[in-house]
């Protein structure tokens, strides 16, 4: 190498210092900036045949653990779900109030217990009446605000999932940006590094709205899916779209069906014109959006729901008149009537039916509706689990029951209306069958049933089927002898004819023929003899007056109308806890707290005692959907019921709260990690920094050898 080429060599190493100097300056300048990763500057060796020339400037690049930041987009997703989980519940936390505190609803139910208490005691004290009623009206007006106030949060997490939703958009729309300018580059040319800086800053951001997976394409582009799988920018971005609701109810409820739907839903158009919805797919699992949505559809729903059955069992539990069936016989069918006087859209009948043999009981809940559009009624609207819900319409009259209850109950009980406002249910009978029109003769023996032959009779009883086969020689003997033999029932020929009996009167059987020519022949019917018994009938009517029917009071009412649990259209009880209030007539004369009908005298306990009894120790069945007690119904009184919600959501709360202390703790492990080796460490800079000062310095000295060394030459 000549002495041109020392120079050529020194000043290359100039600029590749030069270019060094600027990015550790750069990066000393960005050492606080969120996002920023360190950059280095690539190099390499210039050859010219055989002979090293000198040194290349290279590209700046980026110092980053692709791994590490898999991990903290996906850690940021929880992140996002559990802050915003952890906003609302400490929200919900203080409007709940703490347990015992002044404004807790544990503390205003308590106070309104405690009235009532007085109240058994000195029932004819106008002041306790007074603050029994005004502690009710307390009551029921935290009910009231706490069910507007939870509105109020499900519509702010409407307009947050909005948000959230426009937000997305954009950070697609400037991902696909970048896309594009990486693109449009040079083959051969790297994407610049601050601008993939900006672009994973927009990643990671995005990352905190929704669960995403990132994939690295050539030359530095990237496509974004959901971790379902669902693809949301590849060439293209798609557009999300949210169909924000303005107002927000306890009747505003998600549902996939558009004509149902009282909440938005986010749907993809994609560039084809391709819809999906992706609540309805459950395509958004985590990050912020997820967490909106579930508070909006579940979490607060759950909440509502626990105060609507709160409100619903405060009224009816005080207004409920318990109507019990009276024993009743007709011929060999023995059974129930029972008064439905006053009963109303909502109430209930109350049917339990024993299947003999074996006595099996199933209880089935008959409720009365007066529009047939609300029917059919499934029968998750009770609480019990087991029991088989029947829906029928009022409005065609008793007889009109009567008809659709046998048709939905089938042979096994026969009801019919009287009179009145009774209905009454019977069993299907004795355990007794006998033939008619068929002479057996002393035993039998006379009754030619050869014709029958290829034929067959089944007999179930205690649920397994017995089957008799005719021959081409059987007689009314054989058929005698063959019944006669079964466990579980008997068979005689009297006076000419088969009769078919069970062993007690509890034992039932069912005829069928294998053809209608059986029956002929054997003068025998096909049915069921005693295969059920009624163990019991009874109703809860709701008390809409203040006295003449018992001891039940309507105290609490919806707004200005009694309740009932009425299912018409929406159900009464959705929001109940918003419109539950204290009875105006009850204001109006609060005597009636004491005197339930004509001549009880004022200073009488009973109805007050009832009420705190009804309120303290009758057990009431709250349904599974509280989730009180987890997946199954809760069985307990309304004081409990009380408890139980308060422990509930805080509960929730902590949970919430740890989870969110929790993942704070990983996300900035991550970051730590992330940052450790992708961020900038200034001590590291400075080293570089003086590196790169000696290297300058060693190449201005080449240069001053060089000069001096050409100066020396043209002085010879």
């Amino acid at each position: 190498m000549g002495l041109y080429g020392v120079l050529g060599s020194a000043l290359s190493g100039l600029r590749v210092t030069q270019a060094g100097l600027d990015v550790v300056s750069r990066n000393v300048s960005n050492a606080d900036t969120p996002g920023y990763t360190r950059k280095t500057l690539e190099r390499s060796t210039m050859v010219v045949g055989s002979n090293v020339t000198g040194i290349r400037i290279g590209d700046i690049v980026r110092d980053v653990d692709s791994l590490v930041q898999r991990q903290l987009r996906l850690e940021n997703s929880g992140a996002g779900y559990v802050r915003i989980l952890k906003q609302y519940y400490d929200q919900l936390d203080l409007m709940l109030g703490e347990p015992g505190s002044a404004n807790g609803i544990d503390t205003l139910f308590n106070t309104f217990r405690s009235s009532m208490e007085a109240l058994s005691t000195s029932p004819d004290s106008f002041i306790a009446r007074e603050q029994a009623l005004r502690d009710a009206q307390v009551l029921a007006g935290n009910l009231n605000q706490l069910s507007s106030d939870i509105q109020a949060m499900r519509l702010e997490t409407e307009r947050g999932i909005g948000d959230a939703v426009q937000r997305a958009n954009e950070l697609l729309g400037k991902i696909a940006k970048i896309n594009m300018d990486i693109g449009s580059r040079d083959q051969l040319e790297s994407p610049p590094a601050d601008l993939l800086d900006i672009r994973d800053g927009y990643i990671s951001e995005l990352s905190e709205l929704m669960d995403i997976q990132v994939l690295e394409r050539e030359r530095g582009t990237v496509s974004i899916m959901t971790k379902s799988g669902t693809m949301l920018l590849d060439l293209l971005p798609v557009e999300l779209q949210f169909d924000q609701r303005g107002t927000m109810t306890p009747q505003s409820l998600y549902s996939a069906d558009p004509a149902e739907r009282g909440a938005g839903t986010i749907r993809i158009v994609s560039q084809n014109g391709a819809v999906l919805d992706l609540i309805e797919n459950k395509q958004i699992r985590s990050g912020k959006i997820a967490a909106l949505l579930e508070l909006r559809d579940e979490f607060l729903v759950d909440a509502q729901a626990q105060l609507d059955v709160l409100a619903e069992a405060l009224a009816r539990s005080l207004s409920e008149r318990s109507v019990d069936g009276t024993a009743t016989t007709v011929g060999s069918q023995n059974g129930f009537e029972v008064d439905l006087t006053g009963i109303q859209s909502g109430d209930r009948v109350s049917l339990t039916l024993a299947t003999e043999p074996g006595g099996v009981e199933q209880t089935y809940t008959i409720i009365r509706v007066d529009d047939p559009a609300s029917l059919p009624i499934d029968s998750s609207v009770t609480a019990d689990p087991n029991d088989i819900v029947i829906g029928v319409d009022f409005s065609g009259g008793y007889a009109s029951v009567a008809a659709q209850l046998n048709a939905a109950l089938g042979a096994q009980v026969n009801v019919s209306a009287p009179g009145g406002n009774v209905l009454r249910f019977l069993d299907d009978g004795d355990a007794t069958a006998s033939s008619t029109g068929s002479l057996y003769g002393a035993d039998g023996s006379t009754l030619n049933l050869a014709g029958l032959n290829g034929e067959a009779l089944t007999i179930n009883v205690n649920g397994v089927d017995n089957v008799f086969n005719f021959g081409p020689a059987t007689t009314g003997q054989d058929l005698q002898q063959w019944l006669d033999g079964l466990p579980g029932i008997g068979a005689t020929i009297t006076a000419g004819d088969l009769v078919i009996t069970g062993d007690t009167p509890a034992d039932g059987f069912a005829i069928t023929f294998s053809n209608p020519s059986v029956g002929t022949a054997t003068g025998l019917s096909e049915g069921s003899f005693n295969t059920s018994a009624i163990t019991s009938v009874g109703a809860s009517i709701t008390n809409t007056s203040l006295d003449g029917n018992g001891l039940g009071i309507p105290l609490f009412v919806d707004g200005t109308n009694p309740y009932s649990g009425s299912l018409e259209g929406t159900p009464q009880r959705i929001g109940f806890a918003g419109r539950i209030a204290v009875n105006a007539a009850l204001l109006a004369d609060n005597t009636k707290l004491v005197q339930y009908g004509a001549g009880i005298e004022i200073g009488d306990p009973s109805r007050p005692l009832d009420m705190l009894q009804r309120l303290t120790q009758m057990q009431i069945t709250f349904p599974a959907e509280t989730k009180v007690a987890g997946s199954t119904p809760y069985t307990g009184t309304v004081s409990g019921f009380v408890q139980r919600i308060i422990s509930y959501q805080g509960a929730l709360s902590q949970d919430v709260s740890q989870a969110a202390e929790a993942q704070e703790t990983v996300v900035a492990q991550l970051e730590e990690r992330f940052t450790s080796r992708s961020g900038v460490n200034i001590d590291q800079e400075m080293a570089h920094l003086i590196e790169l000062q000696t290297a300058y310095q060693a190449n201005t000295r080449l240069i001053t050898a060089f000069r001096e060394m050409m100066d020396l030459l043209m002085r010879m």
